[in-house]
C-alpha cells in the first residue's frame, strides 16, 4: 500500500454501531488519513439533516486529527478521485433482513461499477452483519479478478464479518468491567463442570442471557436461532411455503382460501379442501399442533411437498405435489369505500411492504372517489421504524419532524419529511386504541404534533423503546433496547416501567380499566410537567406515555354480554361459521354473487343459530333464554362477518363489524367534519 495513503469510508457507514470505531482505528494503522464521506440517496434527501449527521460523526472522532468528515453528492468514486483517495471502502449495513440472493445481486451491481474505477483506487466492501460472510468472500474474489488490491484490507474485512465474540472490541472503549466478565465466564464454567446433574451448555447460556435481559426493560428479548426467521417473517413481507389460509376444524386443516397466484392455487387447491396428509404423514385426526403442521407445510423455495386432500363431492384422497414458493405476508388488513367520498384503510403492523400496500390501496380508493381517509391503527402492534417514517412522510410537508430517537450511546437522530409526500392535502383521521403501539404510535404522534390529522380513540399502548438486533455466533439474536422514540413535540412515547417487573408492565391495560381511564376521559389526570404543545397550532398535548387522542372514546363495558365474550373466547362462533361454510359454500356463492348482496340480504338461518348453541353446550358455555336474547344480535352479526371473510376477504369482514365499533363511528363523525 502506498505510503501517503488516504482511505475513504462511504455508503451507509455508521460510526455509532458497535465495532465501527474499531474499524476506523484499524484503518488508521494502515494509512495516513481516513475520510468519512456522507452521501444521501436522492429519495431520502430531506428526511434527516446531513449537516446534523456530520456534526454527530465529528463529535465521535474529535480526538483523532487524522479523521475528516466530508459530505458529497453524485457518484462516490468521483468524490474519492477528487480528493486523491488511495482506496474506497464501502460499508454495507442492512437495516432490514435481506435475502442472500438479493444481497449478492446488489453486490454484483456494485462490482460492475468498480470496473470503471481508476486503477489508482482500490476497493473493498465491508459487511457489518455476520451472515454476510459468504457474500463478502464472493465479492473479494471478484475484486481480485478485477485487479483490485485487497490484500491490505483482508484483516479488516475478516474483523468485520466475524462473530461478535471475536470482535475483540476494546473493553475500555465500551466501558466493560473485565472482572465482571470473568466472573460470568467462571460461573458458567463451574456450573457446566461441577453441577450434580448433567446439563446442556446451550440451555445454561440461553437461561443466563434470558435472565440478564429480564432485569432490563420489558422489550429487550433473546431469540433462539431456530426462531429468528419466524420472528421476523410477518414484517419482512414473505415466507416460503405452499400458500394457503386455513383454520383447524375438529382436528382437521380446512383451507379458507388459497393465496391468490400462489403455488397451491396454481395446482388447483380450493377453498373448503381438507389437507389430511403431508408427505404421507397424517396430520388430520392425530392431535398435531398447528405449529407442527405449519412446519411440515413450509420449506425452502423450489422444494416439493406432497399433500393429500379430501374434497366435498370427490371420493378418496387426492394427492397434489406442490412446489413451495415465496408467499407474501400482508400488513394491510382491509380497505374499502365507506361512502362516496370517505375511504377506509386498516394496517395490522408496519413491515417492509407497508408503504407499497398502503399506496396501492390508496390509489384504488382514489379512483373510486375517495377525498377523505379513515386510517385504522387499532390493535396495530408496530414494526419497523423505517416503515412508520415512510408512511408519515406521505402526509407531512417538507421539513416536518416525524420522530427522533436518542439513547445512552446513540446520539439524537431526527427523521424529517422530504416534501415528496403524495397525501399532503388529504384530510385524515387516525383510529387508535390501547393496543396501538410502537411504529403505529410514531405515525399517530407525528400527525398529531404537526396538526396534520385528528386522532380518535383511547390512549395508545405507550411502547417507545427502540430495539436493535445483535446477532450471536450461533445465529441467535439479542434484540436490545438502545434508545427511545420521541414525538415531534418532544414527548417520550414510552410509559414508565420498573426494570425486571414485566408482569406489572403487562398488567398496565387492566390498571387503566381499574383506574377508570378506559371508561371516562374525566378519570385521566396529567401533571403539568407532562404538558407539551403541537408545532403548528400550539394545541396542548400530554406526555407520560403513549398518544392521547384528540377525541376520546370511552370503553362501553355493556356493549357485549358475558355470554357473548365466552362464545368468542372459546371460538364457538368461529368454529360454527367454519362448519356451516364447509357445507354451504357453493350454495352461498350462487345465492350471493357479490358482497353487497350478501351484506344487504343474508340473514342467519335458524339452523345456524341452533348449531351455535349446540357448540356452546359442547364447549361447556352455560346459557339460557334470558342471557341469549341480549347476546343474539351481536353473535349473529359475527357469524355473518366470519362467513363474509371466508367468501371474500378481510375487507368484507371489517365492513360487517365496523358499524358496531364505537371508535370507528366516532372517527366517521370526525372525518365528516373535515373540509
Amino acid at each position: 500500500m502506498k505510503q501517503k495513503s488516504k482511505y475513504v469510508f462511504a455508503g451507509s457507514f455508521d460510526p455509532f454501531t458497535i465495532g465501527h470505531r474499531d474499524i476506523v482505528d484499524r484503518a488508521l494503522q494502515m494509512c495516513d488519513e481516513v475520510i468519512i464521506a456522507i452521501g444521501i440517496h436522492p429519495e431520502k434527501r430531506g428526511m434527516f439533516s446531513i449537516e446534523e449527521r456530520k456534526a454527530q460523526i465529528q463529535a465521535v472522532y474529535a480526538d483523532e486529527p487524522r479523521v475528516t468528515v466530508s459530505t458529497y453528492e453524485g457518484l462516490t468514486v468521483d468524490f474519492a478521485r477528487s480528493i486523491g483517495a488511495t482506496a474506497l471502502l464501502r460499508s454495507i449495513r442492512t437495516v432490514k433482513d435481506m435475502e442472500y440472493e438479493r444481497d449478492l445481486a446488489d453486490m454484483n451491481r456494485r462490482i460492475s461499477v468498480c470496473e470503471q474505477y481508476p486503477q489508482g483506487i482500490d476497493t473493498v466492501f465491508l459487511f457489518c452483519r455476520p451472515e454476510h460472510t459468504s457474500v463478502s468472500s464472493t465479492v473479494v474474489r471478484q475484486l481480485i479478478q478485477l485487479g483490485k488490491d485487497v490484500s491490505a484490507f483482508l484483516p479488516m474485512l475478516l474483523f468485520v464479518v466475524c462473530s461478535l465474540v471475536s470482535l475483540n472490541l476494546s473493553a475500555q472503549s465500551l466501558d466493560i468491567d473485565r472482572a465482571q466478565m470473568q466472573k460470568l465466564q467462571a460461573a458458567e464454567f463451574f456450573i457446566s463442570h461441577f453441577y450434580v446433574d448433567s446439563l446442556s451448555d446451550e440451555k445454561t447460556v440461553d437461561a443466563a442471557i434470558d435472565g440478564m435481559l429480564k432485569q432490563l426493560d420489558p422489550h429487550s428479548t433473546y431469540i433462539k436461532a431456530k426462531d429468528v426467521e419466524r420472528s421476523t417473517e410477518n414484517l419482512n413481507g414473505s415466507f416460503e411455503g405452499i400458500g394457503v389460509q386455513f383454520n383447524m376444524v375438529e382436528d382437521t386443516l380446512v383451507v379458507i382460501q388459497p393465496v391468490s397466484g400462489g403455488p397451491s392455487e396454481k395446482k388447483g387447491v380450493l377453498a373448503g379442501d381438507r389437507i389430511v396428509t403431508v408427505n404421507d404423514t397424517a396430520i388430520a385426526g392425530v392431535k398435531m399442533s398447528r405449529e407442527e403442521i405449519m412446519r411440515r407445510l413450509r420449506g425452502p423455495k423450489d422444494s416439493k411437498v406432497r399433500i393429500g386432500i379430501v374434497r366435498n363431492g370427490v371420493k378418496g384422497v387426492n394427492e397434489f405435489t406442490i412446489v413451495r414458493d415465496k408467499i407474501p405476508v400482508h400488513t394491510l388488513d382491509a380497505s374499502y369505500m365507506v361512502d362516496d367520498s370517505i375511504g377506509y384503510i386498516r394496517l395490522s403492523s408496519f413491515g417492509q411492504t407497508t408503504l407499497e400496500e398502503f399506496m396501492s390501496a390508496y390509489n384504488t380508493l382514489r379512483t373510486q372517489g375517495m377525498r377523505r381517509l379513515l386510517l385504522d391503527l387499532q390493535g396495530n402492534g408496530g414494526g419497523y421504524l423505517s416503515a412508520a417514517v415512510e408512511l408519515a412522510n406521505e402526509f407531512l410537508p417538507d421539513g416536518s419532524l416525524i420522530v427522533y430517537t436518542e439513547g445512552r450511546r446513540i446520539p439524537r437522530q431526527d427523521f424529517r419529511a422530504n416534501g415528496r409526500g403524495r397525501l399532503q392535502q388529504l384530510p385524515v383521521v387516525v383510529l387508535v386504541d390501547s393496543y396501538t403501539a410502537s411504529a403505529a404510535e410514531i405515525v399517530s404522534g407525528a400527525l398529531q404534533d404537526n396538526d396534520r390529522g385528528t386522532i380518535v380513540g383511547r390512549r395508545t399502548f405507550a411502547k417507545g423503546l427502540v430495539q436493535r438486533p445483535f446477532e450471536l455466533p450461533d445465529k441467535s439474536v439479542i434484540r436490545l433496547t438502545t434508545s427511545h422514540y420521541y414525538s415531534p413535540s418532544g414527548r417520550c412515547i414510552q410509559k414508565p416501567y420498573k426494570p425486571g417487573q414485566k408482569q406489572q408492565y403487562d398488567d398496565d391495560i387492566n390498571q387503566r380499566l381499574k383506574s377508570g381511564e378506559l371508561l371516562s376521559a374525566d378519570s385521566i389526570h396529567f401533571d403539568d410537567s407532562l404538558r407539551y404543545e403541537t408545532l403548528r397550532l400550539h394545541r396542548t398535548v400530554y406526555g407520560g406515555g403513549g398518544i392521547m387522542p384528540d377525541r376520546y372514546v370511552p370503553l362501553d363495558t355493556t356493549q357485549f354480554t358475558p355470554l357473548y365474550r365466552q362464545l368468542m373466547a372459546r371460538s364457538c362462533i368461529l368454529n360454527t361459521s367454519l362448519r356451516y361454510m364447509d357445507k354451504h359454500r357453493k350454495k352461498l356463492r350462487r345465492a350471493y354473487p357479490s358482497f353487497a348482496q350478501f351484506r344487504d340480504h343474508f340473514q342467519v338461518p335458524q339452523e345456524l343459530t341452533d348449531q351455535l348453541l349446540a357448540e356452546a353446550t359442547k364447549q361447556h358455555v352455560d346459557y339460557c333464554d334470558s342471557t341469549w336474547q341480549p347476546t343474539r344480535e351481536n353473535a349473529q352479526l359475527m357469524l355473518r362477518a366470519f362467513l363474509a371473510r371466508d367468501l371474500w376477504d378481510m375487507s368484507e369482514y371489517f365492513q360487517m363489524v365496523n358499524p358496531i365499533n364505537a371508535i370507528y363511528l366516532e372517527g366517521l363523525k370526525a372525518i365528516k367534519e373535515e373540509e
